[in-house]
């Protein structure tokens, strides 16, 4: 079970493939450039104070008719969701969204959907068919998720609200493992209703069992994998379980990153 694996995946390849570079001057400077002028970063800022999506155009002088022809027509249906702006990855004074988001090696043209709270929710390179746009505006709970995954974390979806039951004692064990320091910063809890209409994708994405009247925990791993699953109560001690179950990718004998976790010690080994 992942939530929207496919289209997870290939986001996150394309963040990693694309969107990093060798330092250069511009992402350097990011932190110390006065942003107040760039139209990119306002744009960025009432795009967030309104709650609404982001959607970044990325072009330069030899940017496909097509493309842009679908992306006038898309973005134009979405404007009561989301706000447009252009940007000219050659023109320096639109460089605070290039430098954001480090588009430096990205094929272009290139559009990046950004949710409120900052979660890429859709990337489209070079060709941008009907309703692509649409299917990036995503619900609050999905942009929660994907904005935690972006950042590497582990992700706790609970599912309970009104009409289930043993709420308290299904969120006990994730918030004791939320506050330990080792794990706290590496964790987001994202809590969905699931009678919530607007969570149905979601919930469908989660293979989520919408008839249980029982609290519902699932654990995501930082790529969208579900690594763990509780009905009812959840313990500390069976969420590092299935913390120890995912497979280490550092190879680091001395990681202490919980998401990328050690494996079981040798039986010769107290």
């Amino acid at each position: 079970m992942t939530i929207n694996n496919n289209y997870l995946k290939i986001l996150l390849v394309i963040l990693t493939l694309f969107f990093t570079g060798p330092p250069s001057p511009a992402d350097a400077s990011l932190k110390e450039k006065d942003p107040s002028k760039d139209s990119g970063f306002l744009a960025s800022q009432k795009a967030s104070q309104a709650e609404k999506f982001l959607l970044i155009y990325y072009f330069d002088t030899n940017t496909d008719s097509a493309f842009k022809t679908s992306f006038d027509k898309q973005s134009r249906e979405l404007k009561n969701k989301a706000d447009t702006i252009r940007i000219d990855v050659k023109n320096p004074d639109e460089s605070w969204l290039v430098d954001k988001f480090k588009v430096y090696n990205a094929p272009l043209p290139l559009v990046l959907v950004v949710a409120p709270n900052g979660a890429v929710t859709g990337s489209f390179m070079q060709s941008l068919p009907e309703d692509k746009l649409k299917s990036a505006i995503v619900s609050p709970a999905t942009q929660q998720c994907l904005l935690a995954v972006q950042q590497r974390k582990l992700v706790f979806v609970c599912l309970q609200g009104k009409t289930t039951q043993n709420n308290d004692v299904a969120l006990s064990g994730v918030q004791q493992f939320a506050k330990d320091p080792k794990y706290g910063k590496f964790t987001e809890i994202v809590v969905v209703d699931p009678s919530d209409k607007n969570e149905t994708q979601l919930l469908s994405q989660l293979n989520a069992n919408l008839k249980s009247s029982t609290a519902t925990t699932i654990l995501l791993s930082p790529n969208g994998q579900t690594i763990g699953k509780w009905e009812g109560a959840t313990s500390k001690s069976d969420i590092l379980k299935s913390l120890m179950s995912m497979k280490r990718s550092c190879g680091d004998p001395k990681c202490k990153d919980p998401v990328c976790p050690l494996p079981p010690a040798k039986k010769t080994i107290k």
